[in-house]
């Protein structure tokens, strides 16, 4: 799917920025920069190109979440400790289930900090 010229653009110049300097990148690579290629097993007549892309956006969103709750909220180590209290465990992922939006809104807060400083 090709990108808007303003996103691809960017795509290029912070590949020529960021690159490492022993690499040369082939003009193929540069030219693959300008579209984001997806892969589904979804045919085209259930969902367009835009609609897989979305699709993937909330998709990534999702590992997001779940990698956040499994690092930063070490809900394995509470398994782990011995704790058989049913009670105790479902109140502390009742917990984490209330604090994750706030939790959420502040990683993609920071990823967006991060962004503007480059």
């Amino acid at each position: 799917m090709p990108l808007p010229e303003q996103l691809a653009a960017q795509r290029i110049r912070k590949a020529k920025q960021d690159r490492d300097r022993r690499l040369n990148h082939s003009q193929d690579y540069y030219r693959w920069l300008e579209y984001t290629v997806l892969i589904t097993n979804v045919g085209e007549e259930t969902w367009t190109a835009a609609q897989a892309d979305q699709a993937y956006r909330v998709r990534w969103q999702i590992e997001i979440v779940f990698k956040s709750w499994k690092s930063g909220f070490h809900l394995q180590q509470l398994l782990h400790n011995g704790c058989t209290n049913e009670k105790r465990i479902s109140t502390n992922i009742y917990l984490l289930l209330m604090f994750m939006p706030v939790y959420a809104k502040n990683i993609f807060a920071s990823c967006q900090i991060c962004q503007r400083l480059r």
